[in-house]
């Protein structure tokens, strides 16, 4: 049988780990976390192990009719299994978010998804079970399959809180990885013993920033027009993304061009008929695009933006925005916000401009200040090109499989 240590990506490893990776999710997806289920099946395949990626058949997916390796852009391919089990999507939908209800029926989904989905970890002998979801991992415990969990946040909800507290704690999951040391600092509030807990953040895939044309190329490209500054959002338009600050800092800048790219179509309107209301007439919402179309829009500007509020924990201590490392790879100077999870990639002055959460004019002042100094534009560009291979995906990956080595647990 393989042990941990046999999962090592390097050159000299000649084993082939079976990683199951169940995920449940649409595919393709407009969210953020497609992106990153889909960059880690790709990075854990580069590093050798045939790793499949099992995810749930829904009857409504705006993009299903979208091939997922265009729409990714993904250029390492790995089986893809998509699993027949329940679908309680629409009842989910009809009751309505935060609901009890809508609670207890997705979890029932995830519950059903991943019960059908270990049927063919099971049957198709995989040697490890990676999954992002706590109750995948524990139906995976109780079938005695070796597991990864990966946690991007922690539930607000007691019940959940107390499961994820339980699933951290088996055996069989000997490591948890965490995105950003708020993450596992709310796992250890809960009893999750501090030494199971890896924090490794998100990553980008730098092949996709390697050959991006110059600015003006990329406008061409774009049909944006060759003349005046353009700033960049690119991601979900959920209010503690800062969406909206941004939308009031357009009104302080008027002279920038402020392109939104992102988000679900209700999100979309209602951040239109914001801007609408405040006549920041600067600002362009461009609604979803292909994550493979997002680098040549970041490399089109001239400052990309990652406004998040501290509204909340999650925004505050738990993202680990996947635009953050993309904008450092794209080569265009950051302007983001002060808060600890941002902090632990970002410094002020160092290799972004940090600016305090919510505060629309100093967000301006910040893009002011970048466009109107070349010289500090060019300097946080080159730190922040510097350090950005150390967040690509297999570099990732790397991480957690060495760490996964020196545990030395037999599967």
């Amino acid at each position: 049988m393989l042990r941990y240590y046999d999962l090592v990506a390097n050159e000299a490893s000649k084993s082939r780990t079976r990683i199951a990776y169940p995920a449940f999710m649409r595919l393709p997806t407009e969210h953020a976390h497609g992106v990153q289920v889909m960059r880690m099946c790709e990075a854990l395949t580069g590093a050798g192990h045939e790793t499949t990626l099992l995810y749930p058949k829904r009857a409504q997916n705006p993009h299903a009719d979208k091939d997922p390796w265009l729409y990714y852009d993904v250029q390492t391919r790995f089986p893809l299994i998509e699993v027949k089990s329940p679908d309680l999507s629409w009842l989910v939908a009809r009751l309505g978010p935060g609901r009890h209800l809508s609670n207890a029926a997705l979890e029932l989904d995830i519950a059903a998804f991943g019960i059908t989905a270990l049927r063919s970890v099971k049957r198709d002998r995989f040697d490890l079970v990676f999954t992002r979801d706590p109750e995948i991992a524990l139906l995976s415990t109780l079938q005695r399959h070796t597991t990864v969990l990966e946690l991007h946040s922690v539930p607000r909800s007691n019940v959940l809180r107390k499961l994820t507290s339980l699933v951290c704690k088996n055996d069989r999951i000997p490591l948890v990885v965490a995105i950003t040391e708020g993450v596992k600092r709310a796992l250890v509030e809960i009893g999750v013993e501090e030494s199971r807990v890896m924090v490794v953040p998100d990553g980008v895939d730098m092949k996709h920033y390697e050959r991006l044309p110059d600015r003006s190329e990329a406008r061409r490209r774009l049909g944006i027009a060759e003349g005046g500054a353009v700033a960049l959002y690119s991601g979900s338009l959920y209010r503690y993304k800062g969406v909206f600050t941004l939308v009031d800092a357009a009104r302080a800048m008027p002279e920038v061009h402020v392109i939104i790219v992102g988000g679900e179509d209700k999100d979309v309107v209602a951040l239109r008929s914001y801007a609408d209301q405040r006549g920041a007439d600067n600002v362009s919402i461009y609604g979803h695009v292909p994550p493979s179309d997002v680098p040549l829009l970041q490399a089109a500007s001239d400052v990309l933006i990652a406004p998040n509020t501290a509204e909340t924990r999650l925004s505050a201590e738990f993202t680990s925005p996947l635009k953050i490392f993309e904008y450092m790879a794209a080569g265009r100077p950051i302007v983001s916000t002060l808060l600890p999870s941002i902090q632990e990639v970002l410094e002020h002055e160092r290799n972004a401009l940090l600016v305090p959460p919510g505060d629309a004019d100093a967000l301006a002042l910040a893009v002011r200040r970048i466009i109107a100094n070349p010289a500090l534009s060019d300097r946080l560009v080159a730190t922040a090109k510097q350090e950005v291979p150390k967040y690509s995906w297999a570099q990732r990956v790397r991480v957690i499989l060495d760490e996964l080595g020196s545990r030395r647990v037999a599967v």
